[in-house]
């Protein structure tokens, strides 16, 4: 189904029984900001325009949260943190108290009323944040001034924060190199003091914690590491924990490439399953516990997302990212040039 005025969704969220989505969509000939709601997550209406592209939503006991950053100069190396607030995922207001200035916010999540982000500063730096009950940010000090932050999840005795203990990613003439450092990830009961926790894991070039998952052991984190020197220290790897509190490595994730995600419960990796006469198709594959996988078959209108007929070009399936949730899978992606999504309820085999 493709999304209303070549419409684009960042980011997806569950808010009284309907799907909520922010991204972007062409109004009268130009992209701007946009919301989204779907009772199927698959026919979707926008319900509002914004000035800027929120690219994250959080979700607190009472309300939504857009938030987006916009480019204070040209060259956008001068940004802003821009915030919408909403009761019923469709009526949106601009929550002034939420703004920043001369900062960027990559991830924010909430815990109750209490909402943390990380990002960076003016100057680059690690930086994070805490409002209550989306009053003002109070600007709180990251754990170390040798880290880089890459996410923040909320966990059962609070709020966890990963990335790398050590050197930043380097830039030079479009070429990135990466940090050297070790993975890592720090807890805080309230989003305010911060302590580091358990990682196994060794230094490496672009080793790090990305993301961490809620499954129904405990915990799955994706991230990079080179425990042996043979390895290429940027493949993905996986650790699981049952208390976010000690992180123990698994070794890569089977059947990538791909995206993982989980809809609290299960980790669910969507990527290629190549047969024997060299065809693909978009496949998934679930876990409890981060360590074994099982393939799912799907229902619904999944089955039509288009992938490459064939191993040789190299080229990848056509979706863009996805949503593992409670009932299923939501893929978003292209179909013949249009933006598209698709529903597909899963089935563990």
């Amino acid at each position: 189904m493709a999304t209303p005025e070549q419409g684009s969704l960042f980011d997806v969220v569950i808010w009284r029984d309907a799907y909520v989505a922010v991204g972007q969509a062409s109004v009268q000939s130009q992209y701007v900001g946009a919301a989204f709601v779907s009772a199927d997550g698959v026919h979707w209406e926008r319900t509002a325009a914004f000035s800027v592209s929120p690219g994250r939503l959080v979700v607190t006991n009472t309300r939504l949260i857009a938030l987006g950053v916009r480019a204070d100069d040209p060259r956008g190396t001068r940004t802003s943190v821009v915030a919408w607030t909403s009761r019923d995922g469709r009526a949106w207001q601009p929550e002034a108290g939420l703004a920043i200035s001369d900062a960027s916010i990559t991830q924010a999540v909430a815990r109750g009323d209490t909402v943390v982000a990380v990002g960076s500063n003016a100057g680059g730096a690690p930086a994070m944040w805490r409002s209550v009950d989306s009053g003002a940010w109070q600007r709180v000090p990251p754990p170390s001034s040798n880290i880089v932050l890459r996410s923040v999840v909320t966990v059962t005795d609070g709020f966890l924060a990963a990335g790398r203990d050590g050197e930043p990613d380097q830039s030079s003439g479009g070429v990135g190199t990466p940090g050297v450092g070790r993975p890592a990830a720090w807890w805080s009961a309230d989003g305010l003091t911060w302590s580091p926790v358990q990682v196994e894991g060794a230094p490496a070039a672009g080793a790090q914690l990305l993301e961490i998952l809620r499954i129904a052991t405990g915990y799955v984190a994706l991230g990079s590491d080179a425990t042996n020197p043979s390895e290429n220290p940027r493949s993905p790897q996986l650790w699981v924990s049952a208390d976010a509190h000690d992180w123990r490595l698994v070794g890569p994730p089977p059947h990538w490439p791909g995206a993982l995600k989980s809809n609290g419960k299960q980790a669910i990796i969507l990527g290629v399953a190549r047969a024997s006469d060299g065809t693909t198709t978009t496949a998934a594959w679930v876990s409890v516990d981060g360590r074994q996988w099982s393939q799912l078959s799907f229902g619904g209108d999944l089955v039509s997302v288009p992938v490459p007929v064939s191993e040789a070009g190299g080229r990848q399936p056509n979706f863009d990212r996805f949503f593992a949730e409670p009932n299923g899978i939501l893929v978003l992606g292209q179909q013949r040039g249009d933006l598209s999504t698709w529903f597909a309820e899963a089935v563990v085999h």
